[in-house]
């Protein structure tokens, strides 16, 4: 098993975000080489709520990647990640929520077997609300 280097910043505007949700940027590269991880999706990363345990589910909503340029098609291995928050609840403005961002790939599947991890690696982010 592979080391996967992950770092996360939150990307959270304030006016104009999507309600009870939190962008995060999230980069993903190799560790034995510094190449980036592309083609991730949401089933790649897993969401660890370290201080309130009021997320809606432990996967992302939605995980994009960027490519490097404007019309570009080389992937960047940097994705935009949305965590949504569970019925009704929002981020309360000034509050303080840390999460793990966990991010594994996994080898191809044998018949019937289960998924089995590939690589693996982990970072903690933090958000000081905007309240959205």
């Amino acid at each position: 098993m592979a080391r996967l280097v992950v770092n996360a910043v939150t990307g959270e505007w304030g006016v104009g975000d999507t309600p009870h949700t939190v962008n995060v940027g999230v980069s993903v590269s190799r560790h034995d080489d510094g190449a980036p991880v592309t083609g991730l999706t949401t089933v790649n990363f897993r969401i660890a709520d370290l201080m309130t345990g009021l997320l809606f589910d432990p996967v992302p909503s939605s995980a994009v990647e960027a490519k490097w340029e404007p019309g570009d098609v080389t992937a960047s291995g940097c994705y935009y990640l949305d965590i949504k928050m569970m019925g009704g609840e929002k981020f309360n403005q000034g509050s303080r929520y840390v999460f793990g961002i966990q991010v594994r790939t996994f080898a191809p599947p044998a018949f019937g077997a289960p998924k089995s991890v590939l690589d693996q690696g982990q970072t903690i982010v933090e958000l000081i609300s905007k309240g959205n």
